[in-house]
């Protein structure tokens, strides 16, 4: 008798055991979607870390009415929009001054580290 007990425990417990790591795996997979839902919703979420997006979130969640949000909100636009005028800023600015100026190709370097003048190369073939 002691026995059957025992193994219902046992059976019983393993059951409960599966369903907790069965309900864990399916907790982990909503918040693994529910964070690339937030990094898609939120504005420029691509260009935030891990940590900016759950303080946004946070902030958002803390906010008492529809109008501070929108407040957050805005302010949040702002500041990814000044990150993306920094980004740009950087993409066509080189820290040693050098290199093709936008539009440039592959025409004469506009501040490249050579004169500017074109290279004349020797004619081949020794015939004037």
């Amino acid at each position: 008798m002691q026995k059957t007990i025992t193994a219902a425990l046992l059976l019983a417990s393993a059951a409960t055991l599966a369903q907790a790591q069965t309900t864990t795996q399916s907790t982990t997979q909503l918040q693994t979607q529910e964070m690339l839902q937030n990094r898609e919703a939120i504005y420029r979420g691509d260009l935030m870390s891990e940590q900016e997006r759950q303080a946004y979130m946070e902030r958002l969640r803390q906010a008492k009415t529809e109008q501070e949000r929108e407040r957050i909100r805005l302010e949040h636009r702002e500041q990814m929009d000044q990150r993306v005028r920094a980004l740009n800023q950087n993409r066509n600015t080189n820290t040693t001054g050098q290199g093709v100026a936008p539009g440039a190709g592959a025409g004469v370097s506009k501040g490249g580290g050579g004169s500017g003048k074109p290279i004349i190369l020797p004619k081949q073939g020794g015939h004037n």
